[in-house]
């Protein structure tokens, strides 16, 4: 009897041995709305956090997570409601995750989106959070794929855009009355690159409390420092110019 001879520790496991192995990795620059079966591994690049809505169909919640690879693929997953309220106690940023069973779609609005798909993310998916060392470094904090300042000017309003320059002012902290009743805040921010075009920046509260208060100090102290802006959106008034999201 043969059976008699194979370690207990491997008898009958077959099924289950192949089941444990792990999923082969999918680059996102290879996902497309046709694929069923699919794990990618990706880092966290923004601090996902819930936003609601409230209009005439009723009020929601939604949980959008920026997603990067190792081959410098990016690509945003959402999800609403309970599922954002399940993913947004799981994901956070900097951290290194599988993520599988997923429905990939294309983005409804190419302006809001640097990438040509998205992920929705349902109760079936599943995320688990990668701690190997070696994996976790393969895949950069961030990517930046940089627009020049003189460029904005043919780039689309309201779209996604990343740049980097030199601070050159920095304006006092605002407060903005919102269209609910709530107050935000808001900075304005001069930056030029090497390109010789300036451009205004116009950070939103979180950003333009913390880091608009440090260039602030920055500035105030003689310094110009240089400054990367990831999924800056596209604004038109007086001129093309550039929002926090």
């Amino acid at each position: 009897n043969n059976q008699q001879n194979i370690p207990p520790q491997y008898s009958n496991r077959g099924s289950v041995m192949r089941n444990e192995a792990p999923d082969r990795i999918t680059p996102i620059s290879s996902l497309n709305p046709y694929m069923n079966r699919w794990t990618i591994r990706v880092r966290v690049t923004n601090q996902p956090a819930i936003r609601t809505w409230h209009n005439a169909r009723g009020d929601g919640k939604v949980l959008n997570v920026d997603l990067l690879d190792s081959e410098g693929g990016e690509i945003k997953a959402v999800c609403f409601n309970d599922t954002a309220e399940k993913f947004s106690q799981i994901f956070q940023g900097g951290r290194v995750y599988d993520i599988s069973k997923g429905q990939v779609s294309n983005v409804k609005n190419k302006k809001y989106s640097q990438s040509e798909y998205e992920i929705r993310l349902d109760n079936t998916s599943l995320v688990n959070e990668v701690t190997d060392p070696q994996a976790v470094a393969s895949i950069k904090k961030i990517h930046y794929n940089f627009m020049k300042i003189a460029s904005i000017e043919d780039a689309i309003v309201g779209g996604m855009i990343d740049v980097i320059g030199v601070v050159h002012t920095v304006g006092e902290l605002a407060t903005i009355m919102k269209r609910d009743g709530g107050e935000t805040s808001k900075r304005s921010v001069h930056i030029r690159d090497d390109s010789g075009a300036s451009v205004e920046l116009t950070m939103w509260a979180p950003h333009a409390v913390d880091i608009g208060g440090k260039l602030e100090a920055m500035v105030n102290g003689g310094e110009h420092p240089v400054l990367a802006v990831k999924n800056g959106r596209v604004g038109e008034f007086q001129g093309k110019n550039i929002g926090t999201v």
